[in-house]
């Protein structure tokens, strides 16, 4: 793997880095796609450390380390091809797109990260991924949407049995009902 870079002026010089390959590979996909299975493993597998680290930097609101990494995950996963894992980054990347605030940025992963978990990920990368995304939709006052992902999240959490999920979309649910009945 790559390090993150160490200090402020290593995260800004990084920064651009990464911002600059994640348009390359949005542009030129082809290019980047990991061809072997073998490689293919090994990304995944970055992806998904990386998305851990880029949680890490999420919940401690460090806003430079949390860019880059948030970028260097995606860009480590979409060479990596479709993956719960890389579904799992893209709904990490944005809530954090929509804290910048680049909203047309959140809207559109929130839209893509939707679409992939729902291809290629379990039903705990699902509701995952229906907490992330219902979040910032609650951020954006958008009650309705929150709520339906908050639904869907906790009757995922209750069929699979996962008692974690559960408790957070139940009580994310509850903040959505009771912020919409405090503003209306």
């Amino acid at each position: 793997g790559v390090p993150m870079p160490s200090g402020r002026a290593g995260l800004i010089a990084g920064l651009p880095v990464q911002m600059a390959l994640r348009g390359l590979q949005a542009v030129l996909p082809s290019r980047f796609s990991e061809r072997s299975e073998g490689g293919r493993a090994i990304l995944r597998e970055a992806t998904r450390v990386q998305a851990r680290v880029t949680e890490a930097c999420f919940f401690t609101q460090e806003a430079l380390p949390m860019l880059w990494s948030g970028l260097h995950m995606l860009n480590l996963g979409e060479p990596a091809g479709p993956s719960a894992d890389l579904a799992c980054g893209y709904a990490l990347m944005a809530a954090v797109a929509g804290i910048v605030p680049v909203h047309a940025m959140a809207e559109a992963w929130s839209r893509r990260v939707i679409e992939l978990v729902e291809s290629v990920g379990k039903p705990y990368d699902v509701a995952f991924v229906l907490q992330r995304v219902s979040s910032y939709h609650l951020w954006m006052a958008r009650w309705d949407l929150a709520e339906d992902g908050f639904r869907r999240e906790t009757e995922i959490a209750h069929r699979v049995g996962d008692q974690r999920l559960l408790s957070d979309g139940l009580t994310c649910l509850s903040g959505a009902i009771i912020d919409r009945k405090s503003v209306v």
